[in-house]
């Protein structure tokens, strides 16, 4: 990024502590804006971070001259220059990209080619049958049960089942996967692959997983549940771009 560029040349970060400067801030490198995005509009504090770290450290640090010389700012740069040039580098960069884009990639196209395309042919036949019938993909309901299913190896603890009826139209059950998705309170999410149960006298499939927190953590989530298609010749899990949500 454009800012580990900046760093091998000894310029300072300021910056919210996301993606790689998350990692590579260590508190004397550079600055970083810490506002509350759980808090107000995120857009708003930060600019209003930026201008107080701007005005009470940035600023003042770079016109403190002593001997005609910087060096409270001369001693974040060595610091920035030791702590992030050896670990965030082009190197990284080419040989992340190497081990999780390229070889991957390389690999699954000769698998591609091996038995005159015939993994090629499969795939894109499945492809078109996934998109051809997945607008007959419904989700008919979605139930919070207190209790375990019978057998679970949560038995004995507090926690809910899920589950969830499907309809699939002419898609197998074992071509997607079902599961439950809601906020974790820091920016990400949480995920629950749900089980298949049985099949309905209506074709429906029923599918189940275990929910360990309350009914009332689970709207404060804003959980809900989601269907995709999946398959072992995927090179991942969301290679196809469909999904159907509760």
């Amino acid at each position: 990024t454009s800012g580990q560029k900046a760093a091998v040349n000894g310029v300072l970060n300021c910056s919210v502590l996301d993606g790689w400067w998350n990692e590579g801030y260590n508190g004397q490198n550079g600055w970083a804006m810490l506002g509350d995005v759980n808090n107000g509009d995120p857009d708003i504090q930060d600019s209003e971070d930026l201008y107080k770290i701007l005005g009470e450290e940035i600023i003042p640090l770079y016109y403190s001259r002593i001997e005609g010389l910087p060096l409270g700012w001369m001693t974040k740069m060595k610091e920035s220059l030791k702590s992030l040039t050896p670990v965030f580098s082009t190197s990284c960069m080419v040989a992340e990209y190497w081990c999780r884009l390229y070889i991957p990639t390389a690999i699954r196209g000769r698998r591609f080619e091996e038995n005159g395309m015939e993994l090629a042919q499969r795939v894109a036949a499945y492809k078109k049958h996934i998109r051809s019938h997945w607008g007959q993909v419904r989700i008919q309901s979605t139930k919070l049960v207190a209790g375990e299913i019978r057998g679970s190896h949560h038995l004995g603890t507090t926690g809910s089942t899920i589950y969830v009826t499907v309809n699939l139209g002419a898609i197998w059950y074992k071509d997607v996967q079902v599961e439950a998705v809601g906020s974790n309170g820091k920016n990400g999410v949480w995920r629950i692959e749900l089980q298949y149960l049985h099949s309905t006298c209506d074709g429906d499939y029923v599918f189940a997983g275990y929910y360990a927190g309350t009914y009332k953590e689970w709207e404060e989530s804003n959980a809900n549940v989601r269907v995709v298609p999946v398959s072992p010749d995927f090179q991942h899990e969301f290679e196809l771009e469909l999904s159907t949500w509760g």
